[in-house]
């Protein structure tokens, strides 16, 4: 009995409370769906930083020629992942390519599966349309979707590029739900802590409060704003800068903020992305050490979901025949996986130095313009391609 009151009065016991319905006893209870998910802003920013990160990556259609490979610009697919997949209507407003990517991209990272239906002319895709969550089912390999007019509409297979997510469709929501329904229960305790005002945790304090009666201002200020009636509004008063002075954290406060920022953490490694992605925390480092962070960012968790994207696109948009003739979806991950600006030029100029690199292949890695660009590896180091007219007896001795 001592050990219990012991442990009630050093952490309070809405957090026990919150954390005893996580233990694996109770897992199957639990439950989480895709909305009460998204209200985890650790879930909503793991989603919205894998979504993002690979949406935004320049994508193309390019083809394999016995000269190498070339962007396929006069091929639909192209468009669709490059610029437009759907263009405006009547019906909507249709979506960009970065839109629709990251919808499917969101939809397979959040539930384990993103849907998107393909509209097929003379066999070739010219327009894409993502398949919301709970528009979309699969019953014994049979797909329906809701989307035109609110109708459920049998569709083939064919007609549906379907991205999965880790371990065939593993849907991570519902695998990590422990960590994120504490995580809900921890918001929900701090929320109702807010509205109810809570204890003081610092002090405001001002140097141009030098007078009672700019004080009792400010008191009233921060009444208004805070009182149960109160408009929300502040007085235009000017009252200089204010300072303000953290006080101590209770245990309460403590245990709330540690197990907070630990399930944060595993949320984190669930969704594989870094906690400071999430936590937005802000740290001392210099360009090395945040082109290395950055770098592991993409191995570790944007590089996984680009491959299942492209193989993914090849095989449902493109099908075997058009891969046969040689094309393929292509995602620039090269610049991202470079190291700091001055280690990028050292290596370069190494490979110069011995010949195993040309000018043209550092243009292309570094996005420079390549028109008049020597491909030759051999190029001199110091030759200036259209040297100046010298002068008249520059060059002669007297």
């Amino acid at each position: 009995m001592f050990r219990f009151l012991q442990r009630k009065s050093a952490v309070e016991a809405r957090i026990l409370e919150a954390i005893d319905s996580g233990v694996p006893g109770s897992a199957t209870a639990i439950k989480v769906s895709a909305e009460q998910a998204l209200g985890v802003m650790a879930v909503f920013a793991a989603v919205r930083v894998i979504s993002e990160d690979v949406a935004k990556l320049p994508a193309k259609l390019k083809r394999e020629t016995e000269d190498g490979s070339e962007t396929a610009t006069a091929e639909p697919e192209h468009i669709v992942l490059s610029r437009i997949g759907k263009p405006a209507s009547e019906e909507d407003d249709g979506f960009t390519a970065m839109e629709w990517i990251e919808a499917v991209v969101a939809a397979a990272a959040l539930g384990g599966c993103g849907v998107v239906y393909l509209n097929r002319v003379g066999g070739k895709v010219r327009e894409v349309v993502p398949i919301k969550r709970g528009c979309w089912c699969e019953e014994r390999g049979k797909w329906r979707i809701k989307w035109r007019k609110d109708r459920w509409e049998e569709v083939d297979r064919a007609d549906l590029m379907v991205l999965r997510g880790p371990q065939l469709g593993m849907d991570v929501t519902q695998t990590a739900r422990q960590a994120i329904d504490l995580a809900r229960r921890l918001d929900m305790m701090m929320t109702s802590l807010a509205k109810k005002a809570g204890r003081a945790n610092g002090i405001i304090s001002s140097e141009s409060l030098n007078s009672q009666d700019k004080a009792q201002t400010f008191v009233s200020r921060i009444k208004n704003y805070f009182g149960p009636s109160g408009d929300g509004g502040l007085m235009p008063v000017d009252l200089g800068a204010l300072h303000y002075i953290r006080l101590s954290m209770t245990p309460e406060e403590l245990q709330q903020d540690k197990t907070y920022s630990r399930v944060v953490t595993q949320i984190a490694s669930a969704y594989r992305v870094q906690p400071a992605h999430l936590m937005h925390a802000l740290t001392e480092h210099n360009n090395a050490s945040l082109y290395s962070s950055n770098r592991q960012h993409v191995e570790v968790c944007i590089q996984p979901w680009t491959k299942r994207f492209r193989q993914t696109f090849d095989k449902d948009v493109l099908g075997e025949a058009r891969v046969s003739e040689g094309y393929y979806c292509d995602i620039a991950l090269q610049g991202l996986l470079q190291g700091d600006p001055d280690s990028r030029a050292k290596l370069y100029m190494a490979l110069r130095t011995v010949g195993a690199m040309s000018p043209l292949t550092v243009a292309k890695l570094e996005d420079l313009p390549t028109k008049g660009v020597s491909d030759d590896p051999a190029f001199p180091l110091l030759t200036n391609p259209k040297p100046k007219e010298e002068k008249d007896g520059d060059d002669d001795d007297e």
